[in-house]
């Protein structure tokens, strides 16, 4: 099936490669739970789909088209998902669930034709690179921010943290072995990153840490919190802040159980709030957004995808010698087929879009050559559904729970009911795959100012406006119109000016309804 003899490799190699593909990649079941967790997904659903789905695309991609590539849900559009999408448009996640399963069906619809092709080759390759690095220098400050490491600052925006408190001091620590790791190119540097950090976590949460307040920031009960949510305009909040002293804050603990072992392997739940989410209610997209709103959203979850697996394959694919004299991956269609069957079924179960992951070059480099590699990569992310507890434990974040009485608090912005969490355990690994992601930096042309400005305003507006399509939006207009000043215009392909044009639109549409 596989025709090992073939590709002139072997059994263990491709088990091999498969492990080492899914080592370097694993981080993902830490980090997508937490991540889709801000939009109020159960992490418990988002993991079992992650895991599940991303399975099934794998062994999809090894049993149609024979690659030793593997597939999860991609870094990057996970938080467009989550941070543009659900926090900053406003949709509902189940709604966001529902455009991205519309742009994995138009993407599964076009794997049988060379559009997406045209696509790829059409978007010019600074705003390619730019669009990589934003994203990598976004998912890095995100993962500041979750550590602590930087805050918000009345006067200036962002500023440093507080270093001295024990989930900054944790967050450092974990940032210090990750890139250790990763600079002695231990291949599971992130997977052993995550571990060395939640062990760190965890054994800090054993004593008695102080609870060392941000600036802004001020502690409330549950029944508070609910009460100040309650509040409206007028009213009195009569929530008193407890005060820091009587605070106590847990990085990291095994939720309770019988023995140690169950605490840490389990039976995963079944997905029951967001398997078939997209169905309950699927015309409020439209009521609540508008098709406008819709169609945007659309078109950058599939524009997303679109950069991210063809992009990945023809990288590795050439790396690895794949590729054939014109220059082409053989059996790309069933390849670009099974990334989107993978974001189909992740849009149904409950997890954001599923992509090729650029990881799958370590189990290349480690000698796979065929799709058993990626199937036995699906066999250990199934497996992964096992260590649920875990993944539960590190995904939950940093919690602060009342000295006296044990009862869980509320980080809150002051006088708003908005809740602050940090993630000790996650914020070194995001850090780590930004500097991943910056590698492109030194392929934009910076000397050719047609090309450095959109790209610099891809990679600056993603980072001030925190969004991903804020960022590819100035960066296509930005394109567009300097060619045309340039009389550069027939440099333009028509593909990019109508993706400027759609940008420009929406901003339009935008302005109509703030002034209405």
């Amino acid at each position: 099936m596989f025709h090992l003899h073939e590709h002139r490799t072997t059994v263990g190699a491709e088990i091999r490669g498969g492990l080492v593909t899914f080592l370097t990649l694993s981080y993902i079941v830490f980090v997508q739970p937490a991540v889709l967790s801000a939009t109020g997904m159960p992490p418990s659903d988002v993991f079992f789909a992650t895991c599940v789905c991303s399975a099934l695309a794998c062994v999809l991609m090894g049993l149609l088209a024979n690659l030793p590539f593997a597939l999860a849900p991609g870094m990057g559009t996970n938080f467009f998902f989550a941070y543009t999408v659900c926090l900053g448009m406003g949709f509902a996640w189940q709604e966001a669930l529902l455009a991205n399963l519309m742009a994995g069906a138009v993407f599964l619809a076009l794997s049988f034709f060379g559009l997406r092709e045209a696509i790829m080759h059409a978007v010019p390759e600074g705003l390619k690179y730019a669009i990589a690095v934003g994203i990598g220098l976004l998912i890095a400050f995100v993962g500041l921010q979750y550590g602590g490491v930087v805050q918000n600052s009345p006067a200036v925006l962002v500023r440093l943290g507080d270093l001295a408190s024990p989930v900054v001091l944790v967050v450092l620590a974990g940032i210090a072995v990750t890139a250790i790791l990763t600079a002695l190119r231990f291949r599971a540097a992130i997977l052993v990153g995550i571990i060395a950090t939640g062990l760190i976590a965890w054994g800090v949460s054993q004593w008695d840490l102080a609870y060392h307040q941000p600036d802004g920031l001020e502690v409330i009960t549950e029944a508070q919190y609910l009460e100040r949510i309650g509040v409206t305009q007028g009213q009195v909040d009569a929530a008193t802040p407890v005060p820091p002293e009587k605070a106590r804050v847990i990085l990291a603990r095994l939720r309770e159980g019988d023995t140690w072992w169950s605490r840490i392997v389990a039976v995963p739940a079944w997905p029951a709030t967001t398997l078939g989410a997209v169905f309950e209610d699927p015309l409020a997209i439209f009521r609540n957004h508008g098709l406008v709103g819709v169609l945007l959203v659309v078109f950058i979850f599939f524009f997303l995808d679109l950069f991210d697996t063809v992009g990945t394959l023809i990288g590795v694919a050439e790396r690895a010698g794949f590729l054939d004299e014109q220059g082409r991956l053989p059996r790309a269609r069933w390849a670009l087929f099974s990334d989107a069957v993978g974001t189909v079924s992740g849009s149904l179960v409950g997890t954001s879009t599923i992509t090729t992951y650029v990881e799958s070059a370590a189990g290349v480099r480690e000698g796979a050559r065929t799709g058993l590699a990626a199937v036995v990569t699906g066999v250990l992310l199934l497996l992964a559904l096992l260590l649920a507890p875990l993944v539960e434990m590190v995904g939950r974040g940093a919690h602060v729970v009342h000295a006296e009485t044990g009862e869980a608090l509320r980080q809150v912005v002051a006088g708003t009911p908005v809740e602050v969490t940090f993630y000790p355990v996650i914020a070194p690994v995001l850090v780590v795959i930004g500097v991943m992601m910056m590698g492109s930096v030194r392929k934009i042309e910076w000397d050719d100012y047609v090309e450095a400005i959109p790209a610099f305003l891809t990679i600056v507006v993603m980072q001030f406006s925190l969004s991903i399509a804020e960022g590819i939006a100035w960066g296509f207009i930005s394109y567009v119109m300097l060619r045309l000043v340039t009389r550069r215009a027939r440099e333009l392909h028509w593909l990019v000016v109508l993706f400027a044009v759609l940008f420009m639109v929406q901003y339009v549409a935008r302005a109509m309804l703030g002034a209405g």
